[in-house]
């Protein structure tokens, strides 16, 4: 559910609104012999019966401080509850349940200046926020043969630190050309790790003996990079794009 305002006031406009969200995941397994043709229950991908579910509520403010400068600015504030009850008739989990209920504030400031009608130089600070899902927490699953991965009941959400930079040009109102730039600061990163589950590195599973892993946080993690992209327009309606990315990242367990 999302509700979404704009009111236009005496210098700028002003953005709000409210969203809910609510998630329920249903989740069964079953193994079928096909020699005998006979199906059985076996242990499903997701916890059957979680659930997960964001409310928000946000506003932002919008004003052209001088003809060349236009600052933005927003906040919101999301709530977040996760619950999950892990079967364990087919794996004996060291843990039966994992709940979460979580808020953050997040927000951004930007500023654009056009010194020209061709030129428009933009930069952007914000703050991000994302608590775990039921994917994240919950899932169980042979990533790769050998590799099983095995819900994480305590993981936490991670925050990150936004910084972004851009030109764009027009020339003579058929080439579009931007360039941007970015770096981001994650803390408490989601990465998928080595662990042990029933104190085990590695448990057998499917008949293999696979190494065990899970979603984890770890300390820090940093993304940075540039993007740059064109458009040329051969008639009003008709044009060409062409896009180029490089993609930096880094992390630092802390370990």
């Amino acid at each position: 559910i999302n509700i979404d305002a704009t009111k236009k006031l005496r210098k700028g406009e002003l953005f709000y609104g409210a969203e809910y969200v609510y998630n329920k995941v249903g989740s069964t397994g079953s193994e079928t012999n096909i020699n005998t043709n006979v199906t059985t229950p076996a242990v499903s991908r997701y916890p059957d019966g979680s659930t997960w579910s964001t409310t928000g509520i946000y506003g932002s403010y919008k004003v052209n401080i001088l003809p060349v400068f236009t600052l933005t600015g927003g906040l919101r504030y999301s709530y977040n509850t996760l619950n999950a009850s892990f079967d364990t008739s087919f794996i004996k989990f060291p843990y039966q349940e994992a709940k979460i209920k979580d808020g953050a504030f997040t927000g951004n400031l930007g500023l654009v200046y056009r010194p020209h009608e061709t030129w428009q130089i933009n930069g952007n600070i914000s703050t991000g926020y994302r608590m775990p899902n039921v994917d994240d927490i919950g899932k169980l699953f042979e990533s790769s043969p050998g590799n099983i991965t095995v819900p994480n009941p305590n993981l936490k959400p991670e925050y990150a630190w936004n910084f972004e930079v851009g030109i764009v040009k027009n020339i003579q109102q058929k080439l579009r050309v931007e360039l941007n730039g970015f770096h981001t600061i994650l803390t408490d990163a989601i990465v998928k790790r080595p662990t042990t589950f029933n104190g085990q590195d590695s448990i057998i599973f499917d008949g293999v003996n696979s190494r065990v892993e899970a979603l984890q946080n770890v300390a820090k993690a940093t993304v940075w990079g540039f993007q740059a992209s064109a458009e040329y327009y051969f008639i009003k309606n008709l044009s060409i794009q062409t896009h180029a990315n490089w993609i930096k990242g880094k992390e630092t367990d802390e370990n």
